[in-house]
């Protein structure tokens, strides 16, 4: 795993001192001009351990107080105009690199749910807490298998599920490597669509 970190601290450390502080000037610039508040959202997800943390993302929201709690619907009308092509290009989670630096977060791993979200499924999920055994990542093996934004059905969370615990179960840097490499390519060619 310190190769995994080392991997995670490299590929943050060159975004963040290259193309992060362009991004940020573009995409803050137009959260701002396009609806009143902060560029940044800040949300509590659960960590690695059940470790509650401050997940970073660009703001695609209006603000409100439900937020933190209620999680986006399909079609929601406190999503932005600018936010819809936020979330639907995956602009919205590059402030989670900062997550990586901090170590909250790795670049590969389970994605992080909010805290109600966490708890609801642990309930219904056998095995889920298994997945608060690494650090969440800002993408993973479920998400590039398709399974991306809301949790929609029980089908859909058991899918996410299998594929994070395969993930933590067969665990390699190969795989790390491969899984970055499609959400790569996934990000240049347009193609963050959900199953």
């Amino acid at each position: 795993m310190a190769l995994k970190r080392c991997f995670d601290l490299l590929v943050s450390v060159i975004f963040l001192c290259t193309f992060f502080s362009l991004i940020f000037l573009i995409v803050g610039t137009a959260i701002k001009c396009t609806s009143p508040g902060p560029v940044l959202f800040r949300q509590k997800r659960h960590g690695k351990n059940g470790r509650v943390f401050t997940c970073l993302k660009f703001r695609t929201m209006r603000v409100n107080d439900d937020a933190d709690t209620q999680p986006a619907r399909e079609n929601d009308p406190r999503i932005t105009p600018l936010g819809r092509f936020l979330r639907r290009t995956c602009i919205d989670e590059l402030p989670q690199f900062i997550n990586v630096l901090r170590g909250d977060m790795s670049i590969i791993g389970p994605r992080p749910h909010m805290l109600d979200d966490t708890r609801r499924f642990a309930r219904d999920v056998d095995d889920y807490m298994s997945r608060l055994t690494v650090r969440p990542g800002i993408t993973g093996l479920a998400q590039v298998r398709g399974y991306m934004g809301k949790v929609r059905t029980p089908e859909d969370l058991a899918g996410r599920i299998w594929y994070d615990l395969y993930y933590i179960n067969h665990w390699s840097f190969s795989l790390d490597i491969c899984i970055f490499l499609r959400t790569f390519h996934n990000f240049l060619i347009g193609n963050n669509h959900q199953k």
